[in-house]
């Protein structure tokens, strides 16, 4: 995801300034905390995005302008951010804003994935060593 590909950075950044707990982060989105975890994770192949509308949410909340979040430091200069379905001229916002919620949401752990991960985190080292050489 081009726009949020420091997403976690920015997360963490705005969480330390707002001395804001993941916690916190979480109630706002109402999401679990293991979520916001996920959000901010250094590791690219672990780390998910916050569906339009808890994008929306923490920015309404926190009152954070949403390019702030966004890396449209590059395209801010042609005058628009590139996310999917609002770079097309259609004239109707409503499709735009769903083509872009499904980008978001093809990303998206599912529910499996998020319980591994959450069971995955729960258990002791010796484990997780064990999980990981048997999926390698």
């Amino acid at each position: 995801m081009r726009y949020l590909s420091s997403f976690n950075r920015r997360l963490r950044h705005l969480r330390d300034v707002q001395s804001l707990s993941e916690n916190d982060v979480a109630h706002m989105c109402q999401v679990d905390e293991n979520l916001i975890r996920c959000w901010e994770t250094t590791d690219a192949a672990q780390r998910c995005y916050p569906t339009i509308d808890q994008l929306l949410t923490l920015c309404f909340r926190t009152r954070t302008p949403l390019e702030r979040l966004l890396d449209g430091d590059a395209l801010a200069a042609e005058g628009q951010l590139e996310l999917p379905g609002l770079c097309e001229d259609t004239g109707d916002l409503t499709s735009s804003v769903d083509e872009l919620q499904r980008e978001v949401t093809a990303r998206m752990p599912s529910s499996e994935e998020m319980l591994l991960l959450k069971r995955f985190r729960a258990t002791d080292p010796e484990n997780r060593r064990l999980i990981i050489e048997l999926l390698a």
